[in-house]
C-alpha cells in the first residue's frame, strides 16, 4: 500500500519538526543571553550547531536515496524527515542569526539556507502536479513510440500527396523536411504548446483551402481529406512531444539548482564556523 511522505508514520516527522521548532523558540523566548539575542551568544551558537548538524545530515539524502537496498517505505520516510526537518531551518537559522543580517559570510550561509529550503519547495511542488500531467499528456504512449508514429504519419503523407500534385507534394515534404520540436529554454519553462508554426502550419493551411477550393467546385479527393487529417494528426503528436519535454525539464531542472546550492550551503557553513571560531 502506498504511502505518502506527507502523513508518514502518522505524521510522524511533522510532529518532530514541529516540536523542535517550539522547543528552539521557546529556548529563543525565554533563555538570558546576558545581551540582545544573536549569533555570537551561547544560544546564537547552539541553534547554529542544531542548524549545521540538520544541514549536514540532510544532505545525505541524496546518497542514501541511492542506496538500492532501500525499501520504498524507507524511501518515503527519508522523504518525509527531508522536507519536514528542511522547513523547520526556516526558523531555527532565523533564530540563529538573532536577525542580524550583514554583508558577510554569515549572512550568506543564511541566505543559501533559505534558497536551498525554497527551491526544495518547488521540487515538492514539481512532483505532486508533474508526474499526474507527464501521464495523462502520454496516454499509454513513451516519447519514442510518438516520433515512431510521427515517421509513420511523413511517410503516408508523402505517398499520399505523391497521387495527387507535385504542389501538395512539394508543401509536404517542406513539411516533412522542417518539422521542429520547440525544446529551448524558454519554451521548456514558460511557453504554452500550441499548433505548430512554420511549414507544417503552411501545409495544414494550404491543405484546408484546397478542400475548400474543391467543395465549392463540387468535387473532393478522398486522398487530400486523409492527408489533412494525418497533418493534423502530426501537430497534436508534435504538441504532446513538446508537452512531455517541458513537464519532465519543470519536474527535473530545479535540481540543477537545489544540490549546487547544498554545496554552496556546506562551504559557506564551513567558513562561517571558522571565522566565528578564529576572528571572533
Amino acid at each position: 500500500m502506498h504511502q505518502s511522505f506527507i502523513s508518514y508514520k502518522n505524521y510522524r516527522y511533522l510532529k518532530l519538526s514541529i516540536g523542535l521548532c517550539v522547543a528552539v523558540f521557546a529556548l529563543y523566548l525565554f533563555a538570558d543571553p546576558l545581551t540582545q539575542p544573536r549569533g555570537g551568544t551561547w544560544l546564537g551558537y547552539a541553534g547554529g550547531t542544531l542548524s549545521a548538524l540538520i544541514v549536514v545530515w540532510l544532505a545525505c539524502l541524496g546518497i542514501r536515496k541511492r542506496k538500492y537496498r532501500d525499501t520504498e517505505v524507507q524511501a518515503v520516510g527519508w522523504v518525509s524527515i527531508h522536507v519536514y526537518l528542511g522547513t523547520s531551518l526556516l526558523l531555527i537559522a532565523t533564530l540563529h542569526s538573532g536577525f542580524e543580517i550583514g554583508f558577510n559570510i554569515h549572512t550568506l550561509a543564511y541566505l543559501l539556507t533559505t534558497l536551498v529550503v525554497f527551491s526544495g519547495f518547488y521540487g515538492l511542488f514539481a512532483y505532486a502536479v508533474y508526474p499526474t500531467k507527464i501521464t495523462v499528456n502520454r496516454d499509454g504512449v513513451n516519447r519514442d513510440n510518438m516520433f515512431s508514429e510521427m515517421a509513420e504519419i511523413d511517410e503516408k503523407c508523402l505517398a499520399l500527396s505523391e497521387s495527387i500534385s507535385s504542389d501538395i507534394f512539394s508543401k509536404i515534404l517542406a513539411s516533412v523536411e522542417n518539422t521542429q520540436i520547440k525544446s529551448n529554454l524558454f519554451t521548456r519553462l514558460f511557453q504554452d504548446a500550441n499548433i505548430p508554426d512554420g511549414a507544417l502550419k503552411d501545409a495544414i493551411e494550404f491543405t484546408n483551402a484546397q478542400i475548400e477550393e474543391l467543395k465549392n467546385t463540387g468535387e473532393s479527393k478522398e486522398e487530400l481529406g486523409e492527408i489533412n487529417n494525418l497533418l493534423k494528426e502530426k501537430a497534436a503528436l508534435i504538441r504532446r512531444i513538446e508537452l512531455d519535454i517541458r513537464y519532465h525539464f519543470r519536474l527535473d531542472w530545479w535540481l540543477y539548482l537545489h544540490v549546487p546550492l547544498t554545496v554552496g550551503l556546506l562551504v559557506s557553513i564551513l567558513l562561517h564556523v571558522f571565522v566565528v571560531l578564529y576572528y571572533w
